[in-house]
């Protein structure tokens, strides 16, 4: 093995730049002190030189030179990490965002999914590494304070409320006792700190400022007292919800890591739309049912929107758009033809308008003013995006209402289109009031 030039600081030691093996692949040597070394400090390679997943940091082994008196611990290398990337450029796209989310979320799941569970319990931005260029990986790193959760024991037992960093660590972590049982949902919390961080632009969930000390940060924590914080490219009805219940004090009560991935935050914007399909058929019902959902909807959206009608929400050449489309539901229902007016005061004909005239959307081609902007695309690629990112709203209010207790007879009947979006949450997992 030959090191190159220090690239950076893992904590308990310096990291190099190297190459590795016969085929002098390239990787990162971390150089720890033999005096500096704990005997479960290994535990971090026994667990991970078996894992091999895409979001998680590859560890390929570790020599000892008994000349120089360290330990080599040799792993995959990363351009930077979380933290340092979102220093680099604090309007990253959107997507981008979500997808660091998403990656983050799988490494969790795979970490939680294994035979033998294992808790992270050092989630934070400077433990998260980022790899690749414009196809951007995020990836778990540093399992120094990782232990496998055995099929026999309900979590880990610790008395120490050190491990783990200050400032990230879960209220059970920070509190510790001799029967605390530390179990998955201590990585829940973190991830949601993470989330935070990097949906606001680095910003703290329980820090009024960056400038906030660990102490006040940790007190915050213990007193459940969060600073919301915008961000610039989400809406706050997109995380605060989500982000109320993953950092929940009492563990029990968060959602779990499968739960987490089934959130509109971790989807694309073509399982959004798959969401509002199954949804307008529901709506499309001419029940009872259905005109309770659509009052419910309109009483949360004119809180959301201030009563603005949603019309008013498009831009001028959709809006134009839209108008042509209700002038020739009138001309069709003088022609004693099929309506397809609707209410731009309705949220339930919102959802039924984007999910329409996606399939309708043949009729653009009479607008010239529409196919010449452009603006849901060529050939209409962008048709979802532009909906959703105008009503960013719209799929995590209707997910968080539909998920509630009072609809699980609806959402859990496997016949009906809903049923593959909740199967796998809990009731009220995403409820927060």
């Amino acid at each position: 093995m030959n090191s190159e030039k220090e690239v950076g600081h893992g904590g308990s030691g310096k990291i190099f730049k190297g190459t590795y093996g016969s085929d002098n692949q390239i990787v990162a040597v971390k150089i720890i002190q033999e005096d500096s070394v704990q005997k479960d400090k290994w535990k971090e390679l026994d667990i991970l030189r078996e894992v091999v997943h895409p979001n998680i940091v590859r560890y390929f082994g570790f020599e000892f030179n008994k000349l120089k008196g360290v330990y080599a611990i040799v792993m995959e290398l990363a351009e930077t990490d979380l933290d340092k990337w979102l220093k680099e450029d604090m309007q990253k796209p959107k997507k981008m965002l979500k997808n660091i989310l998403v990656h983050v979320s799988r490494g969790l799941q795979a970490l939680d999914n294994l035979e033998t569970p294992i808790v992270h319990r050092d989630m934070k931005p400077s433990n998260i590494l980022i790899c690749g260029g414009t196809e951007v990986v995020a990836k778990i790193a540093d399992f120094g304070l990782s232990r496998i959760i055995l099929p026999n024991k309900a979590g880990i037992t610790t008395q120490n409320p050190g491990l783990g960093t200050s400032g990230w660590m879960s209220p059970e972590q920070l509190q510790g006792s001799e029967t605390l049982k530390l179990t998955t949902e201590v990585d829940i919390f973190s991830f949601g700190l993470v989330v935070n961080f990097i949906l606001t632009d680095r910003k703290h969930l329980y820090a009024k400022s960056q400038s906030e000390s660990e102490v006040v940060i940790t007190c915050n924590i213990l007193l459940d007292k969060r600073t919301w914080h915008q961000s610039p490219q989400f809406s706050p009805v997109e995380y605060e919800g989500f982000l109320k219940c993953v950092t929940k004090k009492d563990p029990s009560k968060r959602p779990t890591i499968n739960e987490v991935m089934c959130h509109p935050l971790m989807w694309d914007y073509e399982k959004s739309f798959q969401f509002i399909e199954a949804v307008t058929t529901i709506l499309k019902r001419n029940e009872p049912f259905t005109e309770y959902l659509r009052k419910k909807l309109n009483d949360i959206f004119s809180t959301i929107w201030k009563t603005a009608p949603w019309e008013s929400k498009l831009c001028p050449i959709v809006k134009n758009y839209f108008l042509e489309v209700q002038k020739s539901a009138e001309a069709n229902r003088e022609e004693n033809k099929h309506p397809e007016k609707y209410d731009s005061k309705d949220i339930a004909d919102l959802i039924e308008f984007i999910y329409d005239r996606r399939y309708y959307f043949r009729s653009q081609e009479g607008n010239l003013e529409l196919t010449a902007s452009n603006v849901f695309g060529e050939k209409g690629t962008r048709y979802v995006e532009y909906f959703l990112e105008r009503f960013p709203e719209l799929v995590p209010t209707l997910f968080e209402l539909l998920q509630q207790v009072e609809y699980q007879e609806l959402v859990r009947n496997q016949l009906c289109p809903l049923y593959c979006f909740f199967s796998d949450v809990r009731p009220d997992a995403f409820t927060f009031c």
